[in-house]
């Protein structure tokens, strides 16, 4: 314990992205190994670099990945460690405390420097583009006044969406074992909410529900719902373009305002615009209005309400021809 608290303490001071890396490297060779190649481009990234461009939201949700996958890997090394010293068949066996020890936690300060390239990421990003440039999916939680967990919660349900509703990962602990899923418990562990606490974000009375931005979860049967978003909301939280017929599905709500706010929002509802009404030929209109005119037009002969009882005079073709 004494010696992993010395590794942490020396590698957090590092603020550059390579030297953390290296570092890391240097003191917890173990904990690398177990780091996939994303988590890695993720510690790589710059802290004061922002999420722009077309790709920002997908950019700001491989982040969150990272992080949720590197938290899993972190609290399955805890349970592999526990079972290992509580197991009545591993009395003989060599288990190394230290470096299963050291291992924790320096994922648990990688978990933590993830953390902290989210957040100032995010403020180099509004700072520079402003609060329309911010991911949509922190921008939505902000609209509907969630705290901070509930916020957590909305990005890893995204990511949860992304990556096939569960994030899986080979470990040095558990091999290809699925990290948290899409229910509600689940959701629970992953962004440390207590049950009561994921009750009352989920509440039918909150703003989000009534907009049904979870179509799958059942009030009655709340802690086994399943939590995802509705494909509209998923695509435009992606800032994937929308057809017109799916952006009708999340209009006259926030997401649809945050969509509208972005430069060159007109362009966002589908790749022609949104539908217009089927045009009426131009010299089909002129006739006629033209016909109305004369049919209801007073004379100057004749006084207004006694033209409106002249009716048309039939035409003598027409007659004939009967």
């Amino acid at each position: 314990a004494l010696v992993a608290s010395c590794v942490a303490s020396e590698v957090a001071t590092m603020e550059d992205a390579v030297t953390f890396l290296d570092g890391l490297k240097q003191k917890c060779p173990n904990a690398v190994l177990m780091l996939d190649a994303k988590q890695i481009a993720a510690l790589d990234s710059d802290p004061k670099a922002s999420f722009q461009g077309a790709t920002s939201n997908e950019d700001f949700i491989k982040l969150a990945e990272a992080y949720f996958s590197c938290k899993y890997a972190m609290e399955q090394a805890k349970s592999s460690l526990k079972n290992a010293l509580t197991d009545p068949h591993s009395t003989g066996k060599k288990i190394d405390v230290e470096d299963q020890e050291n291992a924790i936690a320096c994922l648990k300060l990688v978990t933590e420097r993830l953390m902290a390239l989210w957040q100032s990421r995010l403020e180099a990003t509004e700072e520079s583009e402003g609060e329309s440039g911010l991911p949509r999916v922190v921008r939505l939680s902000r609209r509907l006044n969630l705290n901070k967990k509930e916020s957590l919660t909305m990005v890893f349900v995204l990511v949860t969406h992304v990556f096939e509703r569960s994030i899986g990962r080979f470990g040095r602990f558990n091999a290809n074992q699925n990290m948290y899923g899409s229910d509600s418990l689940s959701v629970c562990k992953a962004c440390d909410m207590t049950i009561t606490e994921m009750i009352e974000f989920l509440s039918q009375d909150r703003e989000h529900m009534k907009q049904g931005i979870f179509p799958d979860v059942q009030q009655n049967y709340i802690m086994s719902s399943a939590l995802s978003y509705d494909d509209s909301s998923f695509k435009a939280l992606l800032g994937i373009t929308l057809r017109p017929n799916e952006f009708l599905k999340i209009e006259q709500t926030p997401l649809a305002d945050i969509v509208a706010e972005e430069a060159g929002s007109k362009h966002l509802r589908s790749e022609d615009g949104p539908v217009e009404p089927e045009p009426v030929n131009k010299g089909d209109a002129e006739k006629e209005e033209a016909v109305v005119k004369v049919d209801t037009a007073p004379t100057d002969a004749m006084p207004q309400d006694a033209a409106a009882d002249v009716k048309p005079k039939e035409s003598k073709d027409k007659g004939e021809g009967v």
